[in-house]
């Protein structure tokens, strides 16, 4: 339903897409104030960094 990107090498560069009400990905929610939006992106967030860590992904160090 949600798709959330990270650029790890720009921080600040993210893109948040509810694919439900969005099927083209036309309207980035990354920046959205809606409390909905931002817990969704801070929980994907996080599943994202554990899942690195979980794979010692070397994009993780160099972001950190």
């Amino acid at each position: 339903k949600w798709k959330y990107w990270r650029d790890l090498a720009h921080p600040g560069r993210e893109e948040l897409y509810d694919l439900v009400a969005d099927p083209g990905e036309t309207r980035n929610l990354a920046d959205s104030t809606d409390q909905r939006h931002r817990k969704i992106k801070i929980e994907l967030g996080r599943r994202i960094h554990r899942k690195m860590v979980e794979l010692k992904d070397p994009a993780l160090e160099a972001s950190e």
